[in-house]
Protein backbone atom coordinates (compact mmCIF):
# COMPACT_ATOMS: atom_id res chain seq x y z
CA UNK A 1 0.00 0.00 0.00
CA UNK A 2 1.50 3.20 -0.87
CA UNK A 3 -0.47 5.06 1.79
CA UNK A 4 0.03 8.22 3.58
CA UNK A 5 -0.03 10.37 -0.04
CA UNK A 6 3.04 12.09 -1.67
CA UNK A 7 3.07 14.12 1.59
CA UNK A 8 4.49 11.16 3.36
CA UNK A 9 6.94 9.94 0.41
CA UNK A 10 8.37 13.29 0.46
CA UNK A 11 8.25 13.05 4.54
CA UNK A 12 10.25 9.73 4.21
CA UNK A 13 12.93 10.95 1.27
CA UNK A 14 14.02 14.08 2.83
CA UNK A 15 14.01 12.34 6.93
CA UNK A 16 16.41 9.80 5.30
CA UNK A 17 18.76 12.28 3.63
CA UNK A 18 18.56 14.82 6.66
CA UNK A 19 19.31 11.57 8.76
CA UNK A 20 23.04 11.73 6.49
CA UNK A 21 22.69 15.79 6.49
CA UNK A 22 23.29 15.54 10.40
CA UNK A 23 25.92 13.56 10.16
CA UNK A 24 27.75 15.50 7.93
CA UNK A 25 27.42 18.61 9.66
CA UNK A 26 27.92 17.34 13.05
CA UNK A 27 31.12 15.74 11.61
CA UNK A 28 31.86 19.13 10.20
CA UNK A 29 31.80 20.63 13.23
CA UNK A 30 33.94 18.35 15.09
CA UNK A 31 36.45 19.04 12.82
CA UNK A 32 36.83 15.50 11.52
CA UNK A 33 37.87 15.06 7.50
CA UNK A 34 34.36 14.15 6.94
CA UNK A 35 33.26 15.37 3.25
CA UNK A 36 30.47 15.13 0.96
CA UNK A 37 31.53 13.87 -2.40
CA UNK A 38 28.89 13.22 -5.20
CA UNK A 39 31.46 13.40 -7.63
CA UNK A 40 32.51 10.08 -7.47
CA UNK A 41 31.77 7.72 -10.59
CA UNK A 42 28.61 5.54 -9.73
CA UNK A 43 27.50 7.59 -6.96
CA UNK A 44 23.93 8.59 -8.14
CA UNK A 45 23.72 4.75 -9.26
CA UNK A 46 24.54 3.62 -5.53
CA UNK A 47 21.66 6.72 -4.15
CA UNK A 48 18.96 4.99 -6.62
CA UNK A 49 19.97 1.21 -6.40
CA UNK A 50 19.13 1.12 -2.61
CA UNK A 51 15.57 1.87 -3.07
CA UNK A 52 14.80 -1.21 -4.27
CA UNK A 53 17.09 -3.03 -2.32
CA UNK A 54 15.33 -1.43 1.10
CA UNK A 55 11.87 -1.63 -0.40
CA UNK A 56 12.36 -5.73 -0.20
CA UNK A 57 13.37 -5.26 2.90
CA UNK A 58 10.56 -3.20 4.28
CA UNK A 59 7.57 -5.84 3.32
CA UNK A 60 9.28 -8.27 5.91
CA UNK A 61 10.50 -5.53 8.65
CA UNK A 62 7.50 -3.22 8.75
CA UNK A 63 4.36 -4.60 6.44
CA UNK A 64 4.87 -7.99 8.27
CA UNK A 65 6.63 -7.65 11.55
CA UNK A 66 5.66 -4.45 12.47
CA UNK A 67 2.23 -4.81 11.64
CA UNK A 68 2.01 -7.72 13.63
CA UNK A 69 3.61 -6.63 16.88
CA UNK A 70 1.75 -2.98 16.72
CA UNK A 71 -1.41 -5.22 17.44
CA UNK A 72 -0.19 -6.10 20.67
CA UNK A 73 2.79 -3.59 21.80
CA UNK A 74 3.48 0.06 21.94
CA UNK A 75 5.31 1.43 18.69
CA UNK A 76 8.42 2.05 20.96
CA UNK A 77 8.65 -1.30 22.29
CA UNK A 78 8.31 -2.65 18.78
CA UNK A 79 10.67 -0.55 17.57
CA UNK A 80 13.43 -2.02 19.83
CA UNK A 81 12.09 -5.77 19.46
CA UNK A 82 12.17 -5.37 15.71
CA UNK A 83 16.13 -3.48 15.54
CA UNK A 84 17.83 -5.62 17.76
CA UNK A 85 17.57 -8.48 15.35
CA UNK A 86 17.47 -6.52 12.30
CA UNK A 87 20.82 -4.86 13.37
CA UNK A 88 21.99 -8.64 14.15
CA UNK A 89 21.50 -9.77 10.86
CA UNK A 90 23.13 -6.97 9.25
CA UNK A 91 26.28 -7.53 11.24
CA UNK A 92 27.29 -9.89 7.81
CA UNK A 93 28.02 -6.80 6.25
CA UNK A 94 31.16 -5.90 8.24
CA UNK A 95 32.77 -9.61 7.33
CA UNK A 96 35.93 -9.49 5.52
CA UNK A 97 34.74 -8.70 1.50
CA UNK A 98 31.69 -6.92 2.34
CA UNK A 99 30.65 -3.14 2.37
CA UNK A 100 31.26 -2.16 6.21
CA UNK A 101 34.21 -4.51 6.76
CA UNK A 102 36.02 -2.42 9.59
CA UNK A 103 33.16 -0.96 11.50
CA UNK A 104 32.79 -1.68 14.83
CA UNK A 105 29.55 -3.97 15.75
CA UNK A 106 28.37 -2.44 18.60
CA UNK A 107 27.94 1.12 16.92
CA UNK A 108 26.75 -0.39 13.72
CA UNK A 109 24.18 -2.25 16.05
CA UNK A 110 23.09 0.97 17.63
CA UNK A 111 22.55 2.62 14.18
CA UNK A 112 20.54 0.25 12.85
CA UNK A 113 18.13 0.22 16.15
CA UNK A 114 17.76 3.92 15.71
CA UNK A 115 16.95 3.53 12.23
CA UNK A 116 14.55 1.47 13.18
CA UNK A 117 12.56 3.65 15.43
CA UNK A 118 12.80 6.39 12.71
CA UNK A 119 10.94 3.45 10.27
CA UNK A 120 8.70 2.55 12.81
CA UNK A 121 7.55 6.15 13.11
CA UNK A 122 7.17 6.98 9.70
CA UNK A 123 5.34 3.87 9.11
CA UNK A 124 2.79 4.26 11.65
CA UNK A 125 2.62 8.06 11.18
CA UNK A 126 1.94 7.23 6.87
CA UNK A 127 -0.83 5.24 8.29
CA UNK A 128 1.17 1.80 7.05
CA UNK A 129 3.23 3.27 3.82
CA UNK A 130 5.90 0.48 2.89
CA UNK A 131 6.72 3.28 0.23
CA UNK A 132 7.35 6.15 3.02
CA UNK A 133 9.58 3.40 4.91
CA UNK A 134 11.57 2.52 1.86
CA UNK A 135 12.41 5.75 0.56
CA UNK A 136 13.34 7.17 4.37
CA UNK A 137 15.37 3.60 4.17
CA UNK A 138 16.89 3.57 0.68
CA UNK A 139 17.70 7.29 0.56
CA UNK A 140 19.45 7.32 4.43
CA UNK A 141 21.45 4.09 2.69
CA UNK A 142 22.09 5.57 -0.61
CA UNK A 143 23.58 9.38 0.64
CA UNK A 144 26.23 7.87 3.02
CA UNK A 145 27.94 9.30 -0.20
CA UNK A 146 27.77 12.32 2.29
CA UNK A 147 30.32 10.90 4.67
CA UNK A 148 33.16 10.00 3.25
CA UNK A 149 36.23 10.98 4.24
CA UNK A 150 36.45 9.47 7.51
CA UNK A 151 37.95 5.90 8.13
CA UNK A 152 35.00 3.15 8.83
CA UNK A 153 34.94 3.02 12.49
CA UNK A 154 35.29 6.93 13.23
CA UNK A 155 32.77 7.11 10.81
CA UNK A 156 30.50 4.63 12.57
CA UNK A 157 31.08 6.11 16.00
CA UNK A 158 29.87 9.30 14.67
CA UNK A 159 26.60 8.09 13.12
CA UNK A 160 25.82 6.07 16.02
CA UNK A 161 26.08 9.17 18.04
CA UNK A 162 24.12 11.36 15.64
CA UNK A 163 21.15 8.68 15.34
CA UNK A 164 20.85 8.13 18.94
CA UNK A 165 20.35 11.97 19.51
CA UNK A 166 17.81 12.15 16.90
CA UNK A 167 16.28 8.75 17.95
CA UNK A 168 15.83 10.03 21.55
CA UNK A 169 14.79 13.62 19.86
CA UNK A 170 11.97 12.20 17.82
CA UNK A 171 11.10 9.74 20.65
CA UNK A 172 10.49 12.83 22.79
CA UNK A 173 8.78 14.77 20.14
CA UNK A 174 6.45 12.00 19.14
CA UNK A 175 6.23 10.13 22.36
CA UNK A 176 1.76 10.14 21.79
CA UNK A 177 2.92 8.23 19.22
CA UNK A 178 5.92 5.71 20.38
CA UNK A 179 4.10 5.18 23.42
CA UNK A 180 0.33 4.73 22.43
CA UNK A 181 -1.18 1.80 24.07
CA UNK A 182 -1.72 -1.11 21.43
CA UNK A 183 -5.31 -1.56 20.28
CA UNK A 184 -5.59 -5.04 18.19
CA UNK A 185 -5.74 -2.88 14.61
CA UNK A 186 -3.74 0.40 14.38
CA UNK A 187 -4.31 1.47 11.71
CA UNK A 188 -8.20 1.81 12.33
CA UNK A 189 -7.84 3.60 15.45
CA UNK A 190 -6.07 6.75 13.90
CA UNK A 191 -3.34 6.60 16.57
Amino acid sequence: STGGGVKWLLIGAVVGALMRVAVLVTGLLMGTSIEADLSVPGTWFVVLATIPLAYFEELGWRRFALDRLLKSRAPFETSLLLGVPWSVIHLVILLPGMMSVGAPAIPQSIVLICLGIFLTWAYIRSGGSVLTVTLLHGVQNGLVVLNRGLAIADATWLMMWVYLALAAGLVIAERKVFFARPSGSWIQTGR
